[in-house]
Order: structure tokens, then sequence, then C-alpha cells
């Protein structure tokens, strides 16, 4: 981090170089490599993804959307030690299932019976 604090306020912006350091953690590997304002548009977009989740379980109590919610908690917690972001095994399946569970033409188990 202390790497990071002494870089030129343009970088801490917009962006760092890659080789200042190598987190074990997708947060600060986003914060460096993407910048603060690039970490903020991550972590609105999850705080996002989040809300609209658990507006939506809220709403319906489908089991579906708290496969999704768990999911993205396994997510959120999978980022704190390690690169979640780079494995696109993980990638495919986190944002396919909430893509999924946040799309409006999808078929339900209800409407199949």
């Amino acid at each position: 981090m202390q790497r990071f604090i002494e870089l030129p306020v343009i970088n801490k912006l917009f962006g760092a170089k890659k080789s200042i350091g190598d987190p074990e953690n997708d947060y600060l590997r986003v914060l460096w490599d993407n910048g603060v304002i690039g970490f903020l548009c991550y972590i609105t977009l999850l705080c996002l993804t989040g809300y609209f989740l658990i507006s939506r379980y809220a709403g319906t109590k489908e089991v579906v959307m708290l496969v999704g919610i768990l999911v993205f908690i396994v997510f959120l917690t999978s980022g704190i030690g390690s690169y979640a972001m780079r494995y696109p095994n993980l990638q495919w399946f986190m944002w396919g299932t909430v893509g999924f569970i946040l799309s409006k033409d999808r078929v339900t188990v209800a409407t199949i019976q």
C-alpha cells in the first residue's frame, strides 16, 4: 500500500502501473490497477447488484433469488483472499448466475409446471 500512496495523484485517481505490487486481495488489486475512480465504479456495481438481488428476493421470496444472494456473498468473500475477478471459471458462474436472476424473461419452475 505504501507504493500506491507514493504514486502521483493522477495515477491514484485513474490507475497505476501493474508493477506496483501483487496483493492477495481482489479489492486492493482493483484499486491499484484502476485507481480510486475505477474502484468506486466497481464497488458501486457490486452494491447495485446486491441491492437488486436482495430487493427481488424480498418481493418474491423465490429460492433462486436466495441462491443468487448466496453466490454473490461467496464472490464478495472470495475476493478478500484471492483474485476472484481473474479466474474465468468463477466469473462466468458468478455473473451468469446474477444475470439469470436479474433477467426479466427467465423461465421459473412455477411456469413450467
